[in-house]
């Protein structure tokens, strides 16, 4: 079965072992910075980070390094 990447979504646990952090830096890039993705409220207690947004925020560190 193939799943389309726009179509992932990753919990703020997923995000913090992507990026090698604990879940409260996630949660204050979040806050703090406006070059990282915003989640997205699917439900009650279920936030997400949609893949692709992340995967552009990655491309775009990597122009401006």
């Amino acid at each position: 079965m193939q799943h389309h990447r726009t179509n992932l979504y990753l919990s703020v646990k997923e995000v913090a072992a992507r990026y090698s952090v604990s879940v409260n830096s996630v949660w204050r890039w979040t806050s703090q910075r406006d070059d990282f993705p915003k989640p997205i409220k699917l439900g009650l207690g279920c936030t997400r980070w949609r893949l692709s947004d992340l995967e552009a925020f990655e491309s775009s560190c990597g122009e401006t390094q």
